[in-house]
């Protein structure tokens, strides 16, 4: 009678000592400074039902589950850049097998690539583009969507290159990518694409485009150029076979093809082996654009989980929305992430433009306007927002409960006072002619002693990290800043004032063709200029009628290149030259003195016009032995000639028969035969 109690005993500790204590990790994130830190608590094991914040023996704020679930930062989000540790508006993702991230990185023109357990800190790798804006083969321009298939290859919707772009494992930013779809312009015919937004491939390898241009999905075979219109492509509208501006396209294990229809606010589901007369079926909102759950508001992207259930990128709403299987316009989802109006905090979204479900139901987003990547619990389960950006200094702890009851306090963390750092720049001049170079100059106040500084352009990252930033390559109406920060002490970064250019427009001298004249010819000379001209002076005088106007006439004695500079009502000025070539016709001397005193020493070719060239030139001796011979050589070259000697020994005086074969530019020959008379 007495073992059952204490056997009852023994299975409540039991139970109790598996569930407390609990395992806490309470760290930080920056340089645990005031504003630059963020202090995080994790329960390993656990759910975390409350938190409560204290700053030495004060509670500093109480914070409890909430009702949606709570994301984690596992890519960017420390705010738009260039860095590897930055995203700038990312619009799609995709996770592989293995658990790398990839992401569409759409204003930096790049695939960056994170690997496992990645967080905010981690710096990503560009495995395509990278290489700013353009046409090229390493290059995008706003790159959508990135799928990897599973041998590793890397599909893009390159959007405003009107194609879709592989690249191989293991691609760098230098790798060239090979066009698979599209690529020759926009347009509406079956090899050509208008504005993808969307990729994906199929087990069979058969790329899916969502060709937001042409209001259709384009299938297209491996190895073939056109495709197949299996949705769509009836002009935009809003019929059961039309589409209005796909954002995304998904093709599930049957081949049931979905596709985000972002301008009817529906997602549409077409059966396998649809066509362009193909009704599809709603299967998630089409009841305008809306909050209710039952409507969407611009549907940017959509996944289907192996049981079917659908997730949808609400993009204006700011939330993921999840649908069950076989569900129907009338069908009510499931917010499973965001949904708290749009913003920056853990629980919220902005602008989702991507969704990926990992096979443990993780939910990862392409959070554009936030420039991160969230991830968030399997089915959207109630989470804590475990993260705290202080706003005083002093000694940080956090008592933990768990949703077993259990109650645990962390370790301290000091967060020491963070003074604001100041900057300010001038330029060594704001007006200036555009092309020429002008010197920026940032003063720092409060930035430590080893500052960092980031110049901008219009926004956009420029320059080293260095206080003096020299450029030439500003636009009139350019604005500059520039940026300071110090990660090695607790300084508040701060953004200078606005230096705005003014570059006046420079002149433009075009190209133009060097000229050949005979002697005693005259030419007028001609630089074609672009601008207002004030001046213009041409150097050397030499043969000129005159030198301060636009076109002088020239009669040089022997070959010479003119220079021009003008110079523009603003003060701006600009060079160019035309070289005029005084061609004489080709002269063979009579007779030549080789005796070394520089005058008439070398017996060689005269004169010549432009292409001319000396196919043959032989000099005979009395015997008809040849004592000189070279071939393809320019005329009018005195190290081009026969200087008396043979094997380093002086010739007699005497007449030497020479034979001279001149070959043209016109592709003609002449031959000049006779005697050269050597005196000594």
């Amino acid at each position: 009678m007495k073992k059952a109690p204490i056997l009852f005993l023994l299975v409540i500790c039991h139970y109790c000592f598996s569930q407390c204590p609990f395992a806490i990790k309470f760290t930080h994130k920056g340089g645990i400074c005031l504003g630059s830190d963020t202090l995080v608590v994790s329960a390993p094991g656990s759910n975390i039902s409350k938190i409560v914040w204290y700053n030495g023996p004060a509670i500093y704020t109480v914070v409890n589950a909430g009702a949606t679930a709570v994301g984690t930062t596992v890519a960017g989000g420390n705010g738009g850049g260039t860095k590897g540790n930055q995203l700038q508006y990312p619009t799609g993702i995709y996770r592989d097998g293995t658990g790398n991230i990839y992401i569409a990185d759409a204003a930096n023109e790049r695939i960056q690539k994170f690997p496992v357990g990645s967080n905010s800190t981690t710096v990503g790798l560009t495995v395509a583009g990278g290489n700013f804006a353009g046409k090229a083969a390493n290059q995008f321009n706003n790159p959508n969507s990135v799928f990897v298939e599973a041998a590793g290859n890397i599909y893009v919707a390159d959007e405003q290159n009107h194609r879709i772009q592989e690249f191989p494992p293991y691609s760098s930013s230098a790798t060239n990518g090979t066009t698979v779809a599209g690529g020759k312009d926009s347009g509406s015919t079956a090899n050509l694409l208008k504005y993808p937004s969307s990729v994906y491939v199929d087990g069979s390898g058969y790329i899916y485009v969502a060709d937001n241009g042409n209001n259709r999905i384009q299938k297209f075979t491996p190895g073939h150029a056109d495709a197949v219109t299996v949705a769509g492509g009836n002009g935009y509208g809003a019929a059961a076979n039309q589409l209005n501006s796909p954002a995304s396209v998904f093709v599930d294990g049957p081949g049931n093809v979905y596709v985000a229809d972002l301008g009817n606010n529906r997602i549409q589901k077409f059966p396998p082996g649809s066509n362009s007369s193909t009704h599809g079926l709603t299967v998630a909102g089409g009841n305008g654009p809306g909050m209710a759950a039952n409507q969407l508001s611009q549907p940017s992207s959509i996944f289907v989980d192996a049981a079917g259930n659908l997730y949808v990128a609400d993009k204006l709403n700011g939330r993921i929305q999840k649908f069950p299987p076989n569900s129907t316009s009338s069908t009510n989802a499931t917010t499973v992430a965001g949904g708290n109006g749009l913003g920056p905090a853990a629980n919220q979204l902005d602008n989702p433009d991507g969704v990926f479900i990992d096979a443990k139901g993780n939910i990862y987003v392409a959070d554009d306007a936030n420039n991160r990547i969230q991830q968030f619990p399997p089915g959207g389960i109630n989470g804590i927002d475990s993260l705290l950006v202080t706003t005083v200094p002093g000694t940080y702890t956090a008592v933990v409960t768990n949703d077993a009851g259990c109650t645990d306090t962390t370790n301290a963390i000091v967060i020491s006072p963070a003074p604001k750092a100041s900057i300010s720049i001038s330029a060594d001049k704001t007006t200036f002619c555009a092309g020429s170079p002008i010197t920026l100059t940032a003063l720092a106040a409060n930035a430590g002693n080893a500052p960092s500084y980031q110049w901008v352009v219009n926004g956009k990252a420029q320059g080293a990290g260095h206080p003096v930033y020299t450029t030439a390559a500003l636009a009139d109406g350019d604005v500059i800043a520039c940026f300071v920060s110090n990660n090695a002490a607790c300084i508040l970064p701060d953004t200078s004032n606005n230096v705005i250019a003014h570059a006046l427009p420079t002149p433009v001298l075009g190209p133009t063709n060097d000229v050949t004249i005979a002697p005693g010819q005259t030419i007028t000379l001609r630089l074609p200029v672009n601008g207002n001209i004030a001046t213009y002076t041409w150097n050397p005088p030499a043969g000129l009628d005159k030198t301060e106007v636009a076109s002088p006439v020239a009669s040089p004695e022997k070959t010479t290149t003119y220079s021009l500079t003008v110079q523009s009502t603003d003060g701006c000025t600009a060079s160019g030259t035309i070289k005029v070539t005084v061609a004489y016709p080709i002269i063979v001397p009579g007779a030549f003195t080789p005796n070394r005193d520089g005058h008439n020493d070398i017996f060689y070719v005269l004169g010549g016009y432009p292409g001319d060239v000396i196919k043959d030139f032989t000099v005979f001796g009395r015997w008809g032995q040849t004592l000189f011979h070279l071939q393809h050589v320019v005329p009018n070259d005195p190290t081009q000639g026969w200087d008396g000697t043979v094997n380093g020994q002086p010739q007699q005086p005497g007449a030497y028969v020479y034979i001279i074969v001149i070959s043209s530019a016109d592709g003609s020959e002449k031959v000049f035969k006779g005697t050269v008379v050597l005196v000594r």
